[in-house]
């Protein structure tokens, strides 16, 4: 999302309404009608990052915060089903299915957040991270929607406007210092850089050799995911992570199809929310002892399965997980973490 020099990139929701859409009044309308939605999420959003930041500093207490996160969790539920009880828009039918994985990504990033405050040591800081990279692919998944609508809405300002630095289409974990580490990556991360900023532009290439490279990228078989969570192989989940997170990382230098920029772009955003499937089904297998929190963390691996399905593109071989549609519901489970 767009964001301006000196605040963070993840405060602020709302397009501006300075260019006008690709489809018309009716594409403005509708983009006004998810600015109404999104609003509350922008809000819980800041309450979140202000009062994580400060949890993390050790300033607020883990009942302060498990209180914020239990009191935002119910609405960010009853708000993604808003977006997804919502019309389609007619010239861009791939925005509203965007709109919902972004809206259930920021529920997953609460529920993940949920589990880690209740936790002690490394695996509560891996929850959190996990937390964070959630919320961040939300992010990058709702910018994708609106570009769908509206082409230019990511564009650099006219010279002399207010200079504005744009995220990276896909983030990259390490240059973020969000990379997982010990006991949900097999090593600790190296110490993080810079995150970079959107291109410009990206090169581009024929459709058929964009698709070629995809198959070719050592992709990891959705289904391959799903049984190893259920069947809580932890070795191999964190192999699987591994493997999908460097594959998106790989093709962020295989030059895009023709004209399909974000198509790129949110396959790698699938991949990347299916690495979180598989650390959340790692997670749930470590806390085989404690039966609610496991039981938390496998649903939400199987509803980050079931999202990071929705972002493959529908040109490539098929590629699904087969994880229960009923999973990805926004529906308010609490764990057990409940006060």
């Amino acid at each position: 999302m767009v964001f301006v020099t000196a605040r963070s990139s993840d405060d602020r929701r709302a397009g501006d309404g300075s260019s006008l859409p690709a489809g018309g009044q009716a594409a403005t309308q509708w983009l006004a009608g998810v600015d109404r939605l999104f609003r509350p999420i922008a809000g819980g959003l800041v309450r979140l990052l202000r009062e994580g930041a400060e949890w993390r500093a050790g300033t607020r207490s883990d009942a302060d915060f498990a209180g914020l996160v239990h009191q935002l969790l119910p609405g960010f539920v009853a708000d993604a089903e808003k977006v997804a009880a919502m019309p389609a828009l007619e010239s861009a039918p791939r925005a509203k299915p965007l709109l919902v994985a972004s809206a259930q990504l920021y529920v997953e990033c609460l529920r993940v957040t949920e589990v880690a405050v209740g936790k002690h040591g490394d695996l509560r800081r891996q929850l959190d991270l996990a937390g964070q990279r959630l919320r961040i692919l939300g992010d990058r998944v709702y910018d994708r929607a609106r570009v769908a609508v509206d082409p230019k809405a990511l564009d650099p300002p006219p010279a002399g406007a207010v200079e504005l630095h744009l995220p990276e289409d896909v983030p990259d974990w390490p240059a973020t210092g969000l990379a997982a580490g010990p006991p949900l990556a097999a090593t600790a991360p190296a110490e993080g850089g810079l995150p970079g900023e959107r291109q410009p532009s990206r090169p581009e290439q024929p459709e058929a050799a964009w698709l070629q490279a995809v198959q070719a990228a050592g992709i990891p078989a959705a289904a391959d995911i799903a049984g190893a969570i259920e069947a809580g192989r932890r070795e191999t989940l964190d192999g699987l992570a591994a493997r999908l997170e460097q594959a998106a990382d790989a093709l962020a230098d295989v030059p895009d199809p023709h004209g399909g920029r974000e198509r790129a772009a949110t396959v790698r955003l699938g991949l990347l929310v299916h690495a979180e499937a598989a650390r959340a089904g790692l997670a749930a297998a470590l806390l085989s002892d404690h039966a609610d929190h496991r039981a938390a963390l496998l649903a939400l691996a199987r509803r980050l399965l079931v999202i990071g399905d929705g972002l493959w593109d529908p040109a490539l071989p098929s590629r699904s997980s087969a994880a229960d549609p009923a999973s990805s519901s926004p529906s308010h489970q609490p764990s057990g973490n409940q006060r």
